[in-house]
């Protein structure tokens, strides 16, 4: 059995890998284990140029979805994955002369296999990355595909044509549905495109943002401040617990999806939620300026952390507690440092697996204004 090259902690039992992953960044601290180690995975992306020939599965004698197994965190999404291979390069190639997209040359139609699953609600979204929009017999594809997966919600075409080792592009034309799937996360009614940002593992962002809710420990008449709040999931799977929520995203698509999330949500929480598109550091500068003094800030920034004008605005507005959501423990560690130089004290910290059978997780910090209580 083949297993994807992804998984460097594959043959590990789950157990010992969590045991393994106490994050020297985190003091220590023991990793959170997820519901699911495997089958977690609601995003398969895959390069159309490697697929595996339909003749040579023959050849070899191997059943077509034995062949599945060699990723064991995307079922099922390795079996959708494997239907579209099969039409790629089986039908599309051997019968119509459909040829994937050959880096070298420039030359064929199908780049890329995109697929997404909604943990909740089990639709799926086919994606096909090509050259063009226009793919011929896509009847017949859609057909093939929803008789073998009557889950399939949406069939799209994303365009992308430039000599790019980018995967998508910016036109996506629909062949089937609406052109997005739905899900929940953390009770939040999201709707996802192919260009939308969304956690790969459903289960352990629930857990991860179910933590960040405990850290915050927020009251009723309190303001919440999301900064860098993407499509607003974290903080509106909070909204039911504050007086007034804020989010700040510098992606406009995000923001959008933001507010219709609210609104799905209802008019209670639609009424005391407001989103704004701005960097999140010239946001918390200007609100800081303006007087705005939330009870509550959540950080979730990229990779590369806070800057330190966001930070000072932090510290300007003087909440009672920040909760820091991060994807890279060493800048994490790196910003909790400089906060608590300026008044405010890490009460605990929590590493999260939400990537299972990598070395990779994410960690939520908890830090207070004055003196822990002991």
């Amino acid at each position: 059995m083949l297993f994807c090259t992804a998984l460097t902690l594959t043959y590990l039992p789950y157990n010992i890998i969590c045991a393994l992953l106490r994050c020297n960044q985190c003091a220590g601290a023991a990793v959170e284990p997820i519901p699911d180690a495997i089958n977690h995975h609601n995003t398969f992306r895959h390069c159309a140029g490697d697929g595996v020939k339909v003749e040579a599965i023959h050849a070899l004698g191997i059943p077509a979805f034995d062949h599945v197994a060699v990723c064991i965190i995307a079922h099922p999404l390795a079996a959708v994955r494997f239907l579209v291979d099969i039409f790629v390069h089986g039908f599309c190639a051997a019968v119509h002369g459909i040829q994937p997209y050959d880096e070298e040359s420039g030359k064929g139609l199908v780049r890329h296999i995109f697929l997404r699953r909604g943990t909740h609600s089990g639709q799926i979204m086919v994606c096909l990355v090509c050259t063009r929009p226009k793919f011929p017999h896509s009847e017949e594809l859609v057909t093939s595909l929803r008789e073998q997966f009557s889950d399939i919600a949406s069939v799209l075409i994303n365009v992308n044509a430039k000599k790019t080792n980018v995967i998508l592009g910016e036109e996506t034309v629909s062949l089937y549905g609406p052109g997005y799937i739905e899900d929940t996360l953390c009770g939040v009614p999201v709707r996802l495109g192919p260009l939308s940002f969304y956690q790969v593992n459903t289960l352990a962002a629930e857990r991860l943002y179910g933590i960040a809710a405990e850290y915050a420990q927020l009251e009723p008449s309190d303001v919440l401040l999301d900064l860098y709040c993407g499509m607003g999931t974290i903080g509106l799977s909070m909204a039911d617990r504050c007086r007034e929520l804020i989010g700040v995203e510098i992606v406009p698509e995000a923001i959008d999806s933001a507010k219709a999330n609210a609104a799905r949500m209802g008019d209670a929480v639609a009424a005391k939620s407001r989103f704004f598109c701005a960097d999140a550091g010239q946001a918390a500068a200007r609100l800081a300026a303006e007087g705005l003094r939330p009870d509550v800030i959540m950080l979730d920034p990229p990779r590369k952390g806070c800057d330190e004008t966001t930070l000072s605005a932090v510290v300007q507005m003087s909440p009672r507690r920040v909760v820091y959501v991060s994807c890279n423990p060493s800048t994490a560690a790196r910003d909790a440092a400089w906060l608590e130089e300026h008044g405010y004290h890490a009460e605990k910290v929590q590493p999260v697996d939400l990537f299972p059978r990598t070395r990779h997780c994410e960690c939520v910090i908890a830090l207070s204004k004055g003196e822990i209580d002991s």
